[in-house]
């Protein structure tokens, strides 16, 4: 018997009922997570902290957003699934290294138990709400001077801090609040003076040079460098 065009119809109906059916079915980002970051030495909220949802398979950067006053935070319209919720702030301890684009290294720092702090876990189901607290560890604090051999201070030196881990020196992980650049090169002020927070417990080497003036060496001023190579000094007994 061959199929009439009513048979075909209600075939087409059907298949579409069971596509509109899986639809229904399938969670919206319709979740709200909303949290709080406090100090975890105090319980105090931190102020104006960056906290970003990232995906735990590390794949996908979510959304970031700043908490308020009152340490709060909010994120709407979240897709179902397991996250992280990350903070990174000035003096914070940032639970990811330099290099970190996803949060696999981080999933793995988890697993092994290197980090406590600086992060929380969280997963909804792409309607409900959820709550959550991010515990953020105060960092350590390298500060100095950059002095000439008669005592003079330098403005506007290169600091770089480099992390000792097996024996070999790493750029120091920093908060990401610094951009690429400055977390490679901070500058001294007008007293020769620079601060390094947020830093991790372990052992480092601050590196200074004078800043590359440019130009031509034979128009160069008296005591003055055209490349910062030529003036590179290391501090290797700063190692807390």
């Amino acid at each position: 018997m061959r199929p009439t065009w009513m048979m075909l119809l209600v075939c087409v109906l059907a298949v579409c009922g069971v596509a509109s059916a899986q639809r229904a079915q399938t969670p919206t980002g319709g979740s709200v997570v909303k949290g709080r970051v406090i100090y975890a030495d105090t319980g105090q909220p931190l102020r104006r902290a960056e906290v970003s949802l990232v995906t735990q398979e590390g794949d996908k950067w979510l959304a970031s957003t700043t908490s308020d006053r009152n340490g709060e935070f909010v994120f709407n319209n979240v897709d179902a699934g397991a996250y992280f919720a990350i903070v990174e702030a000035i003096d914070i301890v940032s639970p990811l290294s330099p290099k970190a684009t996803r949060s696999d290294s981080l999933h793995l720092k988890i697993a092994l138990g290197q980090i406590e702090d600086g992060f929380s876990e969280v997963t909804v189901d792409g309607h409900s709400a959820a709550k959550t607290e991010i515990r953020a560890s105060r960092g350590g604090v390298v500060t100095g001077r950059v002095l000439t051999e008669s005592d003079e201070p330098i403005a506007r030196a290169h600091v770089t801090i480099y992390r000792i881990e097996n024996g070999k020196l790493r750029l120091a992980a920093l908060t990401t609040r610094l951009d690429d650049l400055e977390k490679k090169a901070l500058e001294t002020d007008s007293r020769g003076v620079y601060r390094i927070a947020g830093l991790a417990t372990g052992e480092y080497i601050v590196r200074a040079s004078e800043s590359d003036e440019g130009g031509d060496p034979d128009d160069a001023a008296d005591g003055s460098y055209t490349n910062g190579s030529m003036m590179i000094a290391f501090y290797p007994k700063a190692v807390r």
